[in-house]
């Protein structure tokens, strides 16, 4: 029978959350993991794992990621501040990680990410929208 991501994913977090509990070393029972998703023949979908309980954890814990572009780095201000806007817009999510990646071609303004929100208000994106509008 094959095992399928999502079950890979919530077996990992569970024996990770366990050890927690019970101080066992993390890297025998991720050995005995590794080993299973081999003898499954699924060690070349270990990505694809390690995605689902990326995203299993985020589910348990009641975090959502959100990627969030500009062209500079962000201040601590800003950050919180865009924190709190995605906390108005998602209510259920207690905990918001931000990943912040610094793109130059955006030239401005911010584009959030999230496995079901995009937002783009950068410079680039309204030249765009610009652009556009004059042409038609």
């Amino acid at each position: 029978m094959k095992v399928k991501l999502n079950e890979y994913a919530q077996l990992l977090y569970a024996l990770l959350t366990e050890e927690r509990n019970k101080n066992k070393k993390s890297e025998q029972l991720l050995y005995g993991f590794l080993c299973l998703v081999d003898s499954q023949g699924d060690l070349g979908k270990i990505e694809n794992i390690i995605r689902s309980f990326e995203i299993y954890c985020q589910k348990k814990e009641e975090t959502l990621a959100a990627e969030v572009v500009t062209a500079r780095r962000l201040d601590e201000e800003t950050l919180r501040t865009i924190k709190d806007y995605l906390k108005k817009t998602k209510p259920e999510i207690k905990n918001w990680e931000i990943k912040e990646t610094v793109e130059p071609a955006v030239l401005g303004g911010v584009k959030i990410l999230t496995e079901d929100l995009f937002l783009d208000g950068t410079i680039k994106k309204q030249i765009i929208n610009l652009k556009n509008s004059l042409i038609q």
